[in-house]
This record gives structure tokens, sequence and C-alpha cells, in this order.
């Protein structure tokens, strides 16, 4: 009987993440330039100035002229904020064609296509297995029953952490719903007050659609590092047949 199983297990999965973090992870493979921070702040000073002006509109239900004003204008900065994305993803396609350009990265470079807003997806992935798959014959891991456990120890881990990190906001939104279903029943009146409410609403959608980006980026990335390598492991279980 083996011993330290469960010593050697979680310190050979440590191993692999910790690998992800200092050699496969995107800032390490595609570090940023200055162009993406500059549009990056942007895009921070568009999404702050749009929701504070939208903010101030629901103040000042009561005048619903200068409130329909308000949310136009916060519309306008929140679809310049999604304008944005176009030009910060050109400028990443560029950094991956430079940080790729030259030596055994290069041939990854084979993988480029039209659309750019998948490039950086496809040759960080190929990528990302190739090195996974030399890893774990370097740690000596063969089996394909370690290696099968070792992905769904990482697909629970990320359920889980997307779980926890998901609960606050699910009770947040529990508690948002009926308030806006009081709000727009309260409001919905006149013919004016039907075009605040659908400027609002678009405002919201822009302005949930952005939490979004921001949750899968932030909250969220360790679960989806974790969810990844799970995939990239069922791709090299599935290379062995």
């Amino acid at each position: 009987m083996e011993e330290n199983v469960g010593l050697n297990f979680v310190s050979n999965l440590r191993e692999i993440t910790d690998f992800y973090d200092e050699e496969l992870s995107s800032k390490k493979l595609l570090p940023k330039t200055k162009m993406d921070a500059l549009y990056i702040c942007a895009i921070l000073v568009l999404l702050v100035t749009g929701v504070t002006l939208l903010l101030i509109a629901l103040a000042k239900l009561q005048s619903p002229h200068s409130a329909a004003i308000l949310s136009t204008t916060a519309i306008v900065l929140l679809v310049f904020v999604l304008v944005l994305i176009k030009p910060i993803i050109n400028s990443r396609d560029k950094t991956v064609k430079l940080q790729f350009g030259d030596g055994e990265k290069q041939q990854y470079l084979s993988l480029v296509n039209k659309k750019s807003s998948i490039n950086e997806n496809n040759i960080l992935f190929a990528y990302r297995t190739d090195r996974i798959a030399s890893k774990l014959n370097e740690m000596g891991i063969y089996k394909d029953e370690h290696i099968t456990i070792i992905i769904e120890h990482l697909e629970n881990l990320s359920q889980n952490n997307k779980s926890i990190k998901w609960l606050p906001i699910g009770i947040f939104g529990l508690f948002l719903i009926p308030l806006w279903t009081e709000f727009v029943g309260k409001n919905l009146s006149s013919t004016s007050s039907v075009i605040f409410l659908i400027l609002l609403g678009s405002t919201l959608a822009i302005v949930v659609y952005m939490l979004n980006l921001t949750f899968k980026n932030f909250l969220w990335s360790e679960a989806d590092k974790q969810q990844e390598i799970a995939t990239i492991m069922k791709i090299i279980l599935a290379s062995r047949f």
C-alpha cells in the first residue's frame, strides 16, 4: 500500500497549478502594453461616468426630461465602452504575434485566422496544452487513472469556487428584482416614463454585460484557471488513445 497518497496528490496538484501561474498565465505569456493600459483606463472612466449619470437620472425621476437626457448620455458613454473592446482585442492580437514571433513558439501562429478575437484564446490554449503535457511527463504522471482523478478534482474546485463567489451576487439579485419590479410599476404612468424606462433598461443591460466581464476576469479567474487546466488534461488524456 502506497504511503502519503494524499500528500503526494496535493503536492502534484499544487506543482501543476503553480507551473501554470509561473509559466503559462496570460500575464507571463502576453504582458500588457501601454496601449492596453490606455484603453482599459478609458473604459473605466467611461463606465464610472455612465453609471454615475444613471444614478443621477434615478434621482431626477420627477423631471422626466432631465432624466431622459441623463440616461441617453449614459447609454452613449457605455456604448463607447463596448466600442473600445475591439481596439483592445486588436492590440492583444498584435501582442500575440510579437510574443510568438520567433523560436519554437512561432509554430503556434499558424492558428491565426481573420477572427482576431479568438486568436489569443486559441494560441494560448494550444501552447498551454503542449507545455502541461510535457510537465506531466516530467513529473512522471503517466497513469490515465491518476490524470482522471486530477481532472475531476479540478472541476470540483472550479465549481465550488464559482458557487461560493456567486452566492452573494445571487442573494443581492433576489433583493434587487422585486425592488426593480416595484420601481417600474410605480413610474410606468406616462409615455415619457416608458421612454425613460426603456433607456434605463438599455443602460442597465450594458452595465450588466460589463459586470459579467469584470466577474469573469477577477472574481472567477481562479475557477476559470482550474477549469482550463482540467480541460487541457482531458485533451492530453484523449490524445493517448
